[in-house]
């Protein structure tokens, strides 16, 4: 598996909310989300709470990308069998705490091409697939992620986004082939 590691003094950068930043209002959320659908953009959700509260509120998503984790704690917030009628296809990647996997971001890269709808169970973490999620998603979609204790990042994907995303991780230390052990 070949992993780029998040440098530490990039960790506070990222760490900080990003994009356009609701407050915990899941309805207005929703709402908007709602407005942007309805004019053709596609939706992108990173982590289990927003993916959550899209099902929820029957928002359409490109992509749902899941852990199963909230602030590094088990959460069953969403049932399989539930979102298995949601999506298209329910698959699942690899993805380690604190790295961005190549091959994860390739494959969402796929996934973003194609025409169906996928929620995308990581086995480890999920928050650093926001990057590859910006970096291929179609110009003109929404990328939103759960802030802890705040409410929620929103990106309107556009080629300025692009090119600061890809600077970020073409910052992240060189490329490693790293072993991780199978559990």
């Amino acid at each position: 598996m070949i992993l780029s590691k998040l440098p530490q003094d990039l960790r506070k950068v990222i760490a900080k909310p990003h994009g356009l930043v609701i407050i915990d209002r899941h309805e207005f959320v929703a709402s908007v989300l709602h407005k942007f659908i309805h004019k053709g953009y596609e939706v992108i959700a990173v982590g289990d709470v927003v993916t959550s509260t899209c099902v929820k509120h029957r928002i359409k998503l490109k992509l749902g990308i899941v852990d199963f984790k909230t602030l590094r704690k088990e959460a069953v917030l969403l049932k399989l069998n539930e979102l298995s009628t949601y999506f298209d296809k329910i698959l699942t990647i690899v993805n380690p705490a604190g790295y961005l996997s190549k091959e994860a971001s390739l494959r969402l890269k796929e996934l973003l091409e194609d025409t169906k709808s996928y929620l995308v169970i990581v086995d480890g973490e999920e928050d650093l697939l926001i990057m590859p999620a910006l970096l291929y998603a179609p110009n003109n979609s929404l990328v939103i992620y759960g802030i802890p204790s705040l409410g929620v990042g929103m990106f309107l994907v556009n080629p300025e986004v692009k090119v600061i995303v890809k600077a970020l991780v073409e910052n992240f230390t060189a490329m490693l082939k790293l072993k991780i052990p199978k559990t």
